[in-house]
């Protein structure tokens, strides 16, 4: 249904809030579908010159345009730069502008990442000078045609970074490029977005976190050792973040159907830092844990309590520009809360998230030096499965700032545990542990009795451990829970148990 702004049953963007629109692929695809797959999505691009007729066509993009132009709000169109459908006109007119058919055997080599064909579609070589033409050139007739804000970027880790740089450099630093780098280790993410050049990229490391501390049972330092990582990027707050797409189970069944932990994991989504990216229908409930279900038709329900609960989360957010901008420290994390600090030149909020069936209180001693609650009550309470929002007063510049500048210093770590057969390594979260990568691990050597390992971490950090025993054969992990500790907080040795 083309949206036209003026249709009461089905309401405006800016009624919920939003400021942005990123459509699916509008351009001509393919129709039918292949096996027992559908072709509804747009992904199986047949022409980029030309506007699928099932969306209107060109005159139904233009009215779309011109509606979020009066509205207000941004318009993003998806490109699609790296596949073609399995019968696009391309495959018989340039069988030269694609790659040679061969699978992605091993994710983790590059090369194959970038020249075969992702889920069997036909491979483009964006290397090959008329290939890259062709895909700018499509990008700047839409600039002219249609003069969205940006593009979204599919499939990044399958594009070269250079063709990537190419495109963006062809529209300008105007046009607003936002990448799709999907990974869930923070370390490629922050790799892959520094070689692209783009301004923004969605965060699935973040995603795959909340969504694992919040509706699975994963403790809440699993999400703080993921936000810990915020070090490795040069501007986290220009990240995008959701909790569902088009490419995975919706959110509610996510949630397991449980609606108040999907609120939760959408309180906690607008508390972090970057730009929250929502899918259409999450706010009217739309469940689905796979394909056709999690991409079904739009259902427009103001009435529906996931609106209101948005509405009111945009309004916070609203109220509190710290959460968008602000930097972000990891004051206390256990099982069930997390506190976050977010905080720029000379303001401050305290994120509390308490996802355990009863309300917590908040104790004075984990705010900063330098920082107070303006009420005077030293420990606000934070309801059940809830993220309660606190300004903070700044009574000290000094003493706030020298904490800062410590929460920026190393410690050194020993690590310690039982001595056992084969090649022991502690691997974890960050870098220095691996980025759970056993290869570059640390090593665990006997000493005395025991097995011993150093490590230099940032002393503010939250840090997920666990040991595994590495052979000529492969990998094995321990079958115990990760470990999770901040460096600055521990007194004596860090004993890990296999």
């Amino acid at each position: 249904r083309r949206f036209s702004g003026r249709d009461s049953t089905h309401p405006p963007p800016q009624t919920l809030g939003v400021t942005d629109i990123w459509l699916t692929p509008i351009f001509a695809s393919r129709s039918k579908k292949f096996h027992e797959y559908g072709a509804f999505h747009g992904y199986w691009t047949h022409d980029l010159g030309k506007v699928d007729a099932r969306f209107g066509g060109l005159p139904a993009a233009k009215e779309l345009r011109r509606a979020t132009r009066a509205a207000g709000i941004k318009l993003h169109l998806d490109l699609v730069t790296n596949h073609v459908a399995w019968d696009s006109p391309l495959r018989h007119s340039h069988p030269e502008w694609f790659h040679p058919d061969q699978a992605i055997t091993d994710p983790h080599d590059a090369k194959q990442r970038e020249i075969g064909w992702v889920h069997g579609l036909p491979d483009l070589a964006q290397e090959r000078p008329e290939v890259s033409e062709y895909l700018i050139g499509q990008a700047k007739r839409w600039q002219r045609e249609l003069k969205p804000d940006g593009y979204r970027l599919d499939a990044l880790t399958h594009v070269p970074a250079s063709f990537i740089r190419s495109l963006a450099s062809a529209l300008g630093g105007k046009v607003e490029l936002l990448g799709e780098i999907y990974d869930g280790r923070a370390h490629v993410l922050a790799e892959r977005w520094n070689q692209t050049g783009l301004k923004s990229a969605f965060d699935f490391p973040s995603h795959f976190a909340l969504l694992n501390s919040i509706c699975d049972e994963q403790p809440m330092q699993a999400l703080a050792s993921v936000l810990a990582l915020d070090r490795l990027y040069q501007r986290p707050e220009d990240l995008l973040i959701f909790v569902d797409n088009h490419d995975l189970p919706r959110l509610l069944s996510r949630c397991g159907e449980d609606q108040t932990q999907a609120h939760l994991a959408l309180s906690v989504l607008f508390s972090i830092r970057g730009t929250p990216v929502i899918t259409w229908g999450t706010e009217s409930g739309l469940a689905g844990k796979g394909e056709p279900e999690n991409r079904a038709d739009m259902i427009f329900d103001q009435t529906h309590p996931t609106f209101r609960h948005l509405q009111s989360l945009v309004e916070q957010r609203s109220a509190y520009p710290l959460l968008a901008s602000g930097k972000t420290e990891v004051l206390y994390a256990d099982a069930e809360a997390l506190y976050l600090l977010r905080h720029d030149a000379g303001d401050a909020l305290l994120v509390a998230i308490n996802k355990g069936s009863q309300p917590k209180a908040v104790d004075a001693k984990y705010l900063p030096n330098g920082l107070s609650f303006p009420t005077g009550d030293q420990s606000p309470r934070v309801a059940r499965q809830s993220v309660h929002i606190a300004r903070l007063n700044v009574d000290n510049d000094e003493a706030f700032a020298q904490w800062l500048g410590a929460r920026q210093s190393t410690r050194s770590v020993r690590l310690v545990t039982s001595k056992s057969e084969g090649r022991i390594v502690a691997v974890g979260s960050a870098p220095e542990l691996g980025s759970w990568e056993p290869a570059r691990a640390v090593e665990l050597k006997p000493q005395g009795d025991v097995l011993v390992g150093t490590v230099e971490l940032p002393a503010a950090s939250m840090v997920a451990i666990k040991l595994a025993r590495m052979s000529e054969t492969g990998t094995t992990w321990s079958q115990r829970a990760n470990h999770y500790f901040m460096p600055s907080s521990v007194d004596g040795d860090v004993e890990l148990k296999w």
